[in-house]
């Protein structure tokens, strides 16, 4: 622990915790979803999508 937490009392240990903590998850999550979008790859506009078997023309 750092001397300035080991100087504080227990009231601003605990608040200083508890920031950590917040700023800490803020921090994951906010991580999380800006990745999120990144990890998922483009939509492929350049291919067709894949008709059925009985719409496909010649069929009958």
């Amino acid at each position: 622990m750092t001397p300035v937490l080991l100087a504080a009392n227990g009231l601003v240990q605990t608040i200083t915790i508890v920031v950590v903590a917040v700023v800490g998850l803020t921090f994951v999550l906010t991580a999380r979803v800006l990745t999120r979008g990144a990890v998922q790859p483009p939509d492929d506009h350049t291919r067709l999508p894949e008709q059925p078997a009985d719409l496909e023309p010649g069929k009958d």
